[in-house]
Formats: structure tokens, C-alpha cells, sequence
């Protein structure tokens, strides 16, 4: 799938199973990429955070936001590391990375995050519920690790868009094996 210039890997592609490296130089380069993953999310309508390896880069940078509200501010988090995390909640995710695939995961209620922000300066960003949620999966994704690993297995669907529904869509139940085979022919239909 590509948005905004920059392609989002899709499941199966290996870069989404590995763990990032460190970034070591903020500079004009790091920046424009930064510039263009936050394009790359609007563009996608739904999107509420980005992993570098979703866009094809093995680097530690994540962008997030509480909500796809273009006028939502974007935080920009370079390095960041989980330093904190307390109770948990259980809700439904998504991610650009298997389009319309959604799943109940476990996650921390809240959580602090320690990062550093585009100007190089070192950030602490508490958060709690959603964004809660949306960092520990961004920093997943940092480490090669992918919201299906953490789902309840009982709870994988398909978004099936359902005129009829209050939503507009409804959720078809799937499993593993059939997401794997999914995005496999999806691969060989774009190879």
C-alpha cells in the first residue's frame, strides 16, 4: 500500500519481524523521513501511529496521536523506550500494516515513555487508555513484534463494510492460518 510517497509493508514482508537500530544522528535527512512518515499516516485517514519498519526503515522512530483528526498534533518520538507501564486494558486494534484486520489485545492502561524528539532533546510522554495503547504497539512494532502475536485469538476479524450496521461495517471471524494465507497471496499478487 503506498501513501503519501512512502509504502506501508504489509504482513509477510520480513522487515516488519526485525528489531530496529538505534538512531545515533538527528539531521536534515531524519527530519524530512519524519515529515514524510506524518504524510504518509494522514494520508491513510485512520491512522493513529507509524513504526519506522512499516515504511521500510530499521530505525527507532515512531509517531503517534490520540486520534485520526487531522487536527490532532502528531508526536514525533526517536529512541523510545517503555519505562513504565500500569494495570491493563483490553480493546480493539487495527494496524496499517494488515489493512482491515482488527483483533482485542491486552495492553498497559498507562504507561511514560521515554524518547528523544526531533530536535534532539530528550522527552517524557505520559499517556493512559488509547494512546496508552498506541505507543506500546508502535514500540512493539520497533522491536519486530506485531499486534497478532499479543491478539486474543477468538477475536481476529475482517472489517466487512455492512451498510446495514450502525458502524457500516461488521466483523467476519478469521484465524491465523487464514490471515496468513491472506497476505500471502497478496504477496504474490504484487511480486
Amino acid at each position: 500500500m503506498i501513501m503519501a510517497g512512502l509504502r506501508v509493508r504489509i504482513y509477510g514482508d520480513s522487515i516488519l519481524r526485525k528489531k530496529a537500530k538505534r538512531v545515533r544522528n538527528i539531521d536534515d535527512e531524519l527530519h524530512h523521513f519524519i515529515e514524510q512518515m506524518a504524510e504518509t499516516m494522514r494520508a491513510s485517514q485512520i491512522g493513529v501511529g507509524l513504526a519506522a519498519p512499516q515504511v521500510g526503515r530499521l530505525v527507532r522512530v515512531a509517531i503517534v496521536r490520540e486520534d485520526a483528526d487531522d487536527d490532532v498534533p502528531i508526536h514525533c518520538l526517536i529512541n523510545p523506550r517503555l519505562v513504565e507501564q500500569e494495570e491493563e486494558q483490553t480493546g480493539s486494534e487495527g494496524c496499517l500494516s494488515f489493512p482491515t484486520l482488527r483483533a482485542d489485545v491486552q495492553r498497559p492502561l498507562r504507561v511514560l515513555v521515554e524518547a528523544i524528539n526531533p530536535d534532539g532533546e530528550e522527552m517524557h510522554l505520559e499517556a493512559e487508555g488509547f494512546l496508552a495503547r498506541v505507543l506500546v504497539h508502535e514500540i512493539d512494532h520497533l522491536n519486530g513484534v506485531l499486534f497478532i502475536d499479543r491478539a486474543e485469538r477468538d477475536s481476529l476479524g475482517w472489517l466487512i463494510p455492512d451498510e446495514d450496521t450502525e458502524d457500516g461495517y461488521r466483523i467476519e471471524s478469521t484465524s491465523l492460518d487464514q490471515i496468513h494465507r491472506k497476505f500471502d497471496r497478496l504477496h504474490q499478487k504484487t511480486e
